[in-house]
């Protein structure tokens, strides 16, 4: 069951979504240790969630939680299931009740990003801009604004996490990183090519201020992938494989690869 488990984890993050989840329910009929069933329900409610099949996954991490009630992620994630399924009221519970009872701070804070977005949803700015601001551990640190954003992204509330990041450039101008997530959050979700541009030139100085090879290969895969978008495959082709030499373990700078190599050979 355990093989099972980081098999189907490896799956979900080669994007092989429904092979990810037989595996995992494999794991899940194997099995009768609680720790493992929760940690098999709950990698099986995440892939339901990336399926945007919201009641199965809310089942999976009702189920998770069953298992192993002081875990916080189940809960997180079956309040990301309601918000994703429009259930706000559902989802407020669960975030309202993880807030009030877990002492994980990092479960804590998404959850008050989650309960953000339902006030706002609700036509309650006043209460959103509290919960996010309470979500915010340092203002005057990057370190803050990017767990924010990451807490914005798995909520799909990319104009929230773009102006972290935005602020958290203008802490640090010249953050590789923070260079590299601005440009990357261009490509998540439909954009002009004002902005394409705009996200080139910010993964083309982040790889340029970038020493170390594992981050550098990262930055090389949003250069590659930026300019695949422009539509200028060739020299993605060329970025792209600059970064897998650098990191042929990843299965992304991998993957983005060969979507360039067949675009290619398409275009010929």
């Amino acid at each position: 069951a355990e093989a099972l488990l980081g098999w189907g984890q490896q799956l979900q993050l080669d994007k092989q979504l429904r092979a990810a989840l037989v595996v995992l329910e494999e794991g899940i009929g194997l099995t009768f240790d609680g720790l493992q069933l929760s940690q098999l329900h709950e990698a099986a409610g995440r892939v339901r969630l990336a399926l945007r099949d919201y009641a199965e996954a809310r089942k999976a991490f009702t189920q998770a939680h069953e298992y192993n009630d002081e875990a916080p992620w189940p809960i997180v994630g079956q309040g990301k299931a309601a918000y994703f399924a429009e259930d706000y009221d559902s989802a407020r519970t669960a975030f309202e009740a993880l807030i009030e009872t877990q002492s994980d701070e990092r479960a804590v804070l998404l959850a008050r990003v989650g309960l953000g977005l339902i006030f706002e949803r609700m036509a309650r700015p006043e209460d959103g801009a509290r919960s996010f601001d309470q979500a915010l551990t340092d203002p005057d640190t990057v370190r803050s604004y990017l767990d924010r954003y990451e807490f914005f992204s798995e909520f799909t509330a990319f104009e929230h996490a773009e102006a972290d990041l935005r602020r958290a450039l203008e802490i640090d101008p010249k953050s590789p990183e923070v260079l590299n997530l601005l440009a990357w959050v261009s490509t998540e979700y439909p954009a002009d090519k004002a902005r394409l541009q705009e996200a080139e030139a910010l993964a083309r100085k982040s790889v340029e201020l970038e020493t170390q090879d594992i981050a550098r290969a990262n930055y090389l895969d949003t250069l590659g992938w930026v300019l695949h978008l422009l539509e200028r495959d060739d020299q993605a082709l060329t970025y792209l494989q600059q970064a897998e030499s650098l990191a042929d373990y990843d299965l992304q700078i991998r993957h983005h690869r060969q979507v360039v190599e067949k675009a290619l050979k398409a275009g010929v």
